[in-house]
């Protein structure tokens, strides 16, 4: 089959056409303030927003 070395040939052509046209001055990552923070560990039941310590039952004392 001659198409799978086609499709190959231009794909690589249509990266090396694409490249070039990539944002160069894109922010640094770095330089944004993060805006998420992890919530605080907590013991108890689970509810949106919440980060709680769970285990699984049988497994209390492990």
């Amino acid at each position: 089959m001659i198409l799978a070395p086609l499709k190959t040939v231009f794909l690589l052509l249509s990266l090396t056409v694409a490249l070039p046209l990539a944002k160069p001055d894109a922010p640094d990552i770095r330089t944004v303030k993060p805006d998420l923070t992890v919530p605080k560990l907590e013991s108890g039941k689970a509810a949106p927003g919440s980060r709680v310590r769970e285990t699984l039952p049988g497994y209390e004392k492990t």
